[in-house]
């Protein structure tokens, strides 16, 4: 399958181009009416159909070309496209390039977080954005991108902590150099590690550290986040990232392996007890 004209932002722009197909008089009540009458499945709702054009709910390559017989789009060519993009957006996680500015990379994930139950996150790099201070965050954000003006850092710190009130069941596993790598100045630092043991006591996050003595392990392969959901139709999904870019995993063998990874690390990591006594006495 050739993939040339594949964009990095693929589920989105699918996402766009179908809304855009759906001809302007043609309310998505009245489309569905329609894909029910001219199919036999029950796969279609009035729901579906607009998770499917605002980039929240997959589409299957043989539904689109149900969508295009209800538009009455008579285009090989798009159609084509358009069922190769789904089955690309389908098969694995997409690549978003990243921008200058408030990180476009995170919007998808963003919107996705505001409506998942529960966080599972493995990071053996760095407090998680979730868990993080006002001070602490911009410090750290000047560090990794020492380019951006205040007024942007401060934008990005504000943006952080926005996505820190989703009320939510948050589950992190930190490697213990996370614990250890200092950042200045020092009263930045220890207000940040007093805060992760503040958000355990008030059982806003289930904490474990995966100490140095558990020598290599399979959380050394990358940071990751899962998302889950209580409406049955968003699946759970995963997210990371790097240098290149941002990784959205939503193939279900993905999403499972990084599942029994956290699995195995949860069970390898210190006990909530001895994770808060170690942080303890990291402060002292």
């Amino acid at each position: 399958m050739t993939q040339h004209d594949v964009p990095p932002d693929v589920r989105k722009r699918l996402a766009a181009r179908l809304k855009e197909l759906r001809p302007s008089g043609m309310t998505q009540q009245e489309a569905v009416a329609l894909l029910l009458a001219l199919q036999t499945g029950n796969n279609w709702s009035v729901s579906r159909l607009s998770k499917i054009e605002t980039n929240e709910g997959r589409v299957l390559p043989d539904e689109i070309d149900e969508l295009f017989a209800v538009y009455n789009v008579d285009d090989r060519v798009e159609l084509d496209k358009l069922k190769r993009w789904a089955r690309v957006a389908k098969a694995k996680g997409v690549w978003t390039q990243r921008r200058p500015g408030l990180p476009d990379n995170l919007n998808e994930f963003a919107r996705a977080e505001t409506r998942a139950t529960k966080q599972r996150i493995w990071e053996p790099l760095l407090v998680p954005a979730q868990c993080q201070t006002p001070r602490f965050a911009a410090a750290l954000i000047t560090a990794m991108e020492p380019d951006l003006t205040s007024d942007e850092v401060a934008t990005r710190v504000e943006a952080r902590m926005a996505r820190q009130n989703v009320e939510q069941e948050l589950v992190v596993i930190l490697d213990e150099d996370v614990l250890q790598r200092r950042i200045e100045p020092i009263e930045v630092w220890v207000e940040q590690l007093r805060h992760l043991t503040d958000m355990v006591g008030a059982g806003r996050l289930v904490l474990r550290v995966i100490p140095r003595s558990a020598g290599p392990h399979p959380g050394h392969a990358g940071w990751f986040v899962l998302l889950s959901f209580a409406d049955p139709e968003y699946q759970d999904r995963g997210y990371t990232d790097g240098p290149g870019g941002s990784l959205y995993l939503e193939d279900a063998e993905d999403v499972q392996r990084c599942s029994l990874t956290f699995d195995t690390l949860f069970e390898m990591a210190l006990p909530e007890d001895e994770t808060v006594k170690l942080i303890l006495d990291l402060i002292d």
